[in-house]
């Protein structure tokens, strides 16, 4: 009876140590197969990095002044329309100028 559950047990662990096994396998072939993508992926955002953002960076600058210039726009043609017709007034002559 001790024997028969001894050799039970022990056939329960052979599988047991041959399953970790396999995963182990399978482990080890899954880490080489991520290494590259890994590097690949390293690759990627340091083009991202210098490549990508700092046009998109300037890109958003230009658009943040042309918002800037169009409300400045939107603003000096709600206090005078006339503008669009005859478009802006010349200053004023300064000292010793004339019209």
């Amino acid at each position: 009876m001790i024997h028969s559950a001894i050799t039970a047990h022990g056939k329960k662990l052979d599988a047991i140590i041959q399953n970790a096994q396999a995963a182990s396998t399978d482990a080890a072939a899954a880490s080489r197969r991520i290494s590259p993508l890994l590097e690949s992926s390293h690759q990627t955002v340091e083009a991202m990095q210098t490549e990508l953002l700092p046009e998109a960076d300037q890109t958003l600058s230009k658009l943040h002044e042309l918002s800037n210039s169009l409300e400045e726009i939107a603003a000096e043609i709600q206090r005078d329309p006339t503008v669009l017709v005859r478009g802006r007034k010349p200053p004023p002559p300064g000292p010793g100028e004339e019209k």
